[in-house]
């Protein structure tokens, strides 16, 4: 398969196969194991004949070797300039096993319609790789230093892309993800592509601890930092029902129920999630080594920083089970990590594949969601779906002193005709074009009908001072937003000047800005949407400003789609608030709470549920 990958590669590469036992040239020899053992022989052939900088890729099977192979060379202190992995559900995942030829084909059949016949030599190999895979799973995982990029296809039904992007937790380098079209063996079709994603992963700068300068921070204003609760309420510890009955067999002498936890655990994935009648007991676990003396699990708002030790979990006596439980409503979602011992740097759930991207520079988190947590329809692609195309741009900014990057989405078919296309306005654009894609969003909702074809526009943030400082009500941004940045989109991309096709969204102090900019620009947006809005911002001494402005203000037709989590972090008065003084002044307000903290977590759904009740409202072509 990868020897057509020659002609499609730039000279100063080398592309060098591995021939598992049992194929081709090497079909008289019985199939591998299992991974590591690829992996040993792999790694004693690497040593021994190469010095050249190293990237690895792996698809299926390939995967998992490719990533036991990825740790040898770090042990050996030649760690990989590049792990690609596709295909293929994290490593701390198990597979699935075929117990027979003819389940194995099914398996297969599943995977691609054009599976070879289960008489075929093709169809055994493969068989065998199934097998090999499917057994494998680390309960724990060892993180490499090394960036990884993980592919997969949109219709491949075992490697799923919440599964696939739990790859995010082996590493604690720059991690990527690539969804491209096609199901298990889309990168037969999909080659070239799949080899120019690799050749430019392969070939950008590799960063080394220490080496990247780091530019001097300028402090946050102090307006712009909220006012946290000192606490996030009552202790909601609790007993897990599964580790008490756990800890009492072990007591009786039951040693094979610790085997059987981890068996269950490499399964089902963690945190542990027991539903009750009204809330849920979720526990946290971790797999601790010989030397573990500590764990603490930070997560979205049940973590106490006035009381730290609340956040510590317990040792079952005498194993490597660390755990610790909370009682949550069961509808409840929230993003986690880990601190180990004395580590600087929290870390992922290596037990969990479903993981909330981060950028490059920040540690990635994992993401817990109870039994009757609400769907997150919208934000994971679908085969089969038309895909917009998200590009980037520079708009002149005189208002902010300089350009300003933007990103822009353009619905599928699109078509530059003035005055056609909706348009919506996101803030935090790096954030929702980088680790939450929300053209995936964008394109299930047009996909579906709930929303129309529109063009969505995404400006950057610019960096933690700069956004602190322009999403504060701040009248040069409202400016830009409203001279600069929509009538060079209706320019270009064929956008509407109609205030009623015209939204604009925003996250925490996204939000307020949103808010901000609908009350200076009554006549440029018509809705505004908010998760989890910082309205409690204050000005001159003044709580709550842009509550009283709203107050003091004629009201416009300007619809708000208002949403914030029940356990935010401060006090929930000033949404309360401020819807209240919409509704007074006789806005359109659709308000809502979300069983959840001031979260990505839940904002990466929540954004699709207001578009798709902003498009239930009635927006529509012009």
């Amino acid at each position: 398969m990868f020897s057509t990958w020659t002609p499609h590669l730039p000279e100063h590469i080398e592309l060098l196969a591995a021939q598992y036992p049992g194929r081709e040239d090497r079909c008289s020899e019985p199939f591998a194991a299992n991974p590591g053992a690829l992996a040993d022989e792999l790694v004693r052939e690497l040593l021994d004949s190469t010095d050249k900088p190293l990237a690895l890729f792996g698809h299926g099977l390939g995967a998992v070797v490719a990533y036991e192979l990825a740790l040898r060379l770090q042990e050996a202190g030649l760690p990989p300039r590049l792990l690609a992995v596709s295909g293929r559900t994290a490593p701390h995942c198990f597979g699935v096993v075929p117990e027979s030829a003819e389940a194995a084909h099914e398996l297969l059949r599943s995977f691609d319609a054009a599976a070879p016949s289960h008489q075929d030599r093709a169809f055994a190999v493969t068989q065998a790789d199934f097998v090999t895979a499917g057994r494998y799973a680390r309960p724990s995982v060892t993180a490499l230093d090394c960036p990884v990029a993980a592919f997969t296809g949109d219709g491949d039904p075992r490697a799923s892309v919440p599964a696939v992007a739990g790859w995010r937790s082996v590493t604690t380098g720059p991690f990527t993800l690539t969804v491209l079209p096609g199901g298990h063996f889309y990168l037969i079709p999909e080659q070239a592509e799949l080899v120019a994603a690799l050749t430019a992963a392969t070939t950008s700068p590799t960063p080394t601890p220490g080496s990247t300068a780091t530019a001097k921070k300028r402090p946050v204003p102090a307006t712009s930092v909220p006012p946290h609760a000192s606490s996030p309420g009552p202790d909601r510890t609790t007993t897990s029902p599964r580790i008490a009955r756990l800890r009492a067999g072990l007591r009786d002498g039951r040693q094979d129920m610790l085997a059987t936890f981890w068996q269950e655990i490499s399964r089902t994935g963690t945190p542990l999630i027991e539903p009750g009648p009204t809330a849920d007991v979720v526990t946290f676990v971790w797999r601790g080594e010989p030397g573990t003396r500590r764990v603490q699990v930070l997560a979205n708002k049940l973590h106490d920083r006035a009381c730290p030790e609340r956040s510590l979990l317990c040792q079952v006596p005498d194993t490597d089970i660390w755990h610790l439980s909370y009682q949550v409503p069961a509808d409840w979602r929230g993003s986690y990590q880990f601190v180990v011992d004395d580590a600087r740097t929290p870390r992922a759930d290596p037990l969990n594949p479903l993981v909330l991207p981060a950028p490059a520079d920040r540690p990635v988190k994992s993401v817990a969601a109870a039994s009757r947590a609400p769907a997150q329809r919208f934000c994971w692609p679908r085969p089969g779906l038309p895909n917009g195309a998200l590009t980037e741009h520079r708009v002149d900014a005189p208002a902010l002193g300089g350009a300003r990057r933007v990103w822009v989405y353009t619905p599928p078919g699109h078509r530059r005709v003035h005055g056609q296309y909706p348009v919506l306005v996101v803030l935090d654009g790096d954030m929702w074009t980088g680790e939450l894609r929300i053209e995936t969003t964008l394109d299930t909702l047009i996909a579906k009908r709930l929303l129309p074809p529109l063009v969505a526009l995404l400006p950057d943030s610019a960096g933690p001072y700069t956004r602190a400082v322009e999403y504060a009500c701040h009248e040069p941004f409202a400016a830009f937003l409203g001279d600069d940045l929509l009538p060079w989109a209706t320019d270009r991309f064929g956008t509407t000047d109609s205030p009623r096709q015209r939204a604009i969204a925003g996250q925490s102090l996204g939000g307020l800005a949103a808010a901000h900019a609908a009350l200076t620009m009554p006549s440029v947006f018509g809705a505004v949407l908010v998760h989890s809005g910082s309205f409690w911002w204050t000005d001159d001494d003044q709580p709550e400003q842009l509550t009283r402005r709203y107050a003091d203000s004629p009201a416009s037709a300007t619809q708000f789609h208002v949403d914030a989590g029940t356990h935010e972090g401060t006090r929930p008065d000033p949404t309360d608030r401020f819807v209240a003084a919409l509704r007074k002044k006789g806005y359109p307000v659709h308000a809502g709470r979300f069983s959840g903290g001031h979260d990505r977590a839940c904002w990466l759904g929540g954004l699709g549920e207001q578009l798709a009740q902003l498009g239930a409202t009635g927006w529509q072509h012009t």
